[in-house]
């Protein structure tokens, strides 16, 4: 006699009820967990609350604050000569280790002494991987629990969105580490981090928790690709982010070519005519690689001697007249800020752009 085999898959009747809630009342269900106050509000069950206030918290939070503050012991940065390139002239560091120990390890001696930091977190999609920061627990031990490291040996864990925690985890990742940065910058320091659409909006808040709503410099857009994949699941994107938060604010633009291909103008119609003096190696040139450019009246400027043009930039001081809407010393600060100075074509409509460099990433 043929008795019906028990079906291999075990109903999630909890999950299922779950899931129906948030189908009726999104804002009841947090991160796969049921908000029960939210739950009697969205039945018209209110009751008086003494102090309010607009924030950002998850599961977890608390934990992650402790994180930040904890120090490394035990542990120490090693000098590898063998591994080093000219470190007397180039002064360069290139570190490999857990990125919150270590930077942890160089808060230590660098202590609001890092000019620009850029980071490229994991983005939680779904399927990523994201830190796990419990060092006590031994690597045998790590290996066994989480399942996997990434290539330089730290201790990772799947973050899916069937997780409770789905996004909790990954901003309890991300707060100490957001948090130790900022202890590394100067007080005219930046930081630039890249995301995608499924962590922008958390992203943003809890950078504004950690470096402050008023020191939040701009949010970049850049063409990740040209051939979005045809089998996306709503819209083919073909875009993503990156973050700029000052530690205090400042009158500084952002406008870098390596971040947006933009520039601006040096030459307004209207302003008065002034000269400037432009230092060796401070201005490209697009429509010339090597040779001179003879003095003469172009059509934007007048350019008052010749320049020695090799590899594209200029190879002596030159003076040149025009509408400009800086002066001397204006140009002179920008150019110890990182402004470059480009000239497309023979017309001189000259522009500006902004160098930029990288600390870290993943």
């Amino acid at each position: 006699m043929d008795y019906p085999k028990v079906p291999q898959e075990i109903n999630n009747i909890v999950g299922d009820n779950v899931k129906l809630l948030a189908q009726l009342f999104p804002s009841a269900v947090k991160d796969g967990q049921v908000d029960l106050e939210a739950l009697k509000e969205e039945l018209g069950q209110f009751k008086e609350v003494d102090k309010e206030k607009y924030e950002l918290t998850w599961a977890g939070k608390q934990g992650a604050k402790k994180k930040a503050q904890e120090d490394v012991y035990n542990r120490t940065l090693n000098y590898i000569e063998a591994d080093s390139k000219n470190p007397e002239t180039t002064e360069n560091l290139y570190i490999e280790g857990d990125n919150l120990e270590v930077l942890k390890l160089l808060r230590q001696n660098y202590y609001g002494a890092i000019k620009m930091i850029y980071i490229d977190p994991p983005y939680n999609t779904g399927n990523d991987f994201v830190y796990n920061d419990n060092f006590a627990m031994g690597s045998k031990e790590s290996d066994i629990a989480e399942g996997t490291r990434d290539d330089e040996g730290n201790p990772l864990q799947r973050n899916q969105q069937s997780s409770n925690r789905y996004h909790a985890n990954w901003l309890s990742m991300m707060y100490p580490r957001l948090k130790v940065a900022k202890d590394l910058l100067m007080d005219d320091g930046v930081i630039f981090i890249s995301i995608d659409d499924n962590e922008l909006e958390n992203l943003k808040k809890v950078c504004n928790e950690v470096f402050g709503e008023e020191n939040y410099a701009a949010t970049f857009i850049w063409t990740k690709t040209s051939t979005p994949p045809a089998l996306a699941y709503k819209c083919r994107k073909n875009v993503e982010y990156v973050l700029a938060y000052e530690k205090n604010w400042s009158p500084t633009k952002y406008f870098g070519s390596l971040l947006d291909n933009g520039d601006a103008p040096l030459l307004n119609t209207g302003n008065p005519i002034k000269k400037l003096c432009f230092p060796k190696g401070s201005v490209h040139f697009n429509y010339i690689k090597n040779g001179i450019i003879e003095a003469g009246d172009k059509e934007k400027a007048k350019l008052e001697c010749d320049i020695i043009v090799v590899d594209g930039i200029n190879n002596n001081d030159f003076e040149l007249s025009g509408q400009f809407k800086w002066g001397q010393e204006t140009l002179k600060s920008e150019i110890e800020s990182g402004t470059y100075f480009l000239v497309k074509t023979d017309k001189f409509s000259i522009v500006t752009g902004k160098y930029f460099c990288m600390f870290f990433g993943k």
